[in-house]
Parts: structure tokens; sequence; C-alpha cells
């Protein structure tokens, strides 16, 4: 999903990850802390990921992966991919995720 909305989205996902981390309203308790790293996103959505601070600053012992809360992680993700499919810019295989996600499946 990061990689289709990092070349479709290009110098504007910067903007929509940001909208995103701006909306997240976070609920009381503690979730775990979960780390993306660039294998996993691709190196353009890591490094707007990057320079997006989160809400709750993190303590970053390593540069390979960027550390954020499961919670926060999950709305960003959902965030973009919503637009995403929206944009009709993404293939079925994904516009299913987002169904199954939204079904609660």
């Amino acid at each position: 999903m990061w990689i289709s909305a990092a070349a479709y989205y290009r110098d504007s996902l910067t903007s929509i990850v940001t909208d995103a981390v701006i909306s997240y309203r976070r609920s009381p308790g503690l979730d775990s802390l979960t780390r993306i790293y660039e294998l996993d996103v691709g190196a353009i959505a890591f490094a707007v990921l990057e320079r997006v601070p989160p809400k709750a600053s993190l303590p970053r012992t390593d540069s390979s992966y960027i550390p954020v809360r499961q919670r926060l992680r999950s709305h960003v993700s959902y965030h973009v991919l919503k637009r995403l499919v929206n944009d009709q810019a993404v293939p079925a295989e994904l516009r299913d995720t987002l169904f199954s996600i939204d079904l609660g499946l």
C-alpha cells in the first residue's frame, strides 16, 4: 500500500500523512509500540513517515526504523488506504483490504 501511495501521490504524500496524524485522536491507555522499517514501506514512504512528527515523541535509538504506537500506525495506514481507494489508484486487492477493514474482518 505504501509503495502505491508513494508512486501515486509523490510529493503530496507528506501532506496526506500529516492530515492523518492531525486527525488522530488518542484514546486512554497504552497500546503496543511497533516499528516501521524501510523495507516494509519503501524508501519514499519511509522518508515521509520520518519527517512527519507523531503526536508523542518516542525515543529513537536506531535510524533503521521508526517507532510508532499501534493505533496511530493503523489510523495513518487506514487514512492513506482510504484516500487511495477514493482516488481509484489501487489494485483490487487493496480495495478489498479496505472493505474488509470497514466490515471488521
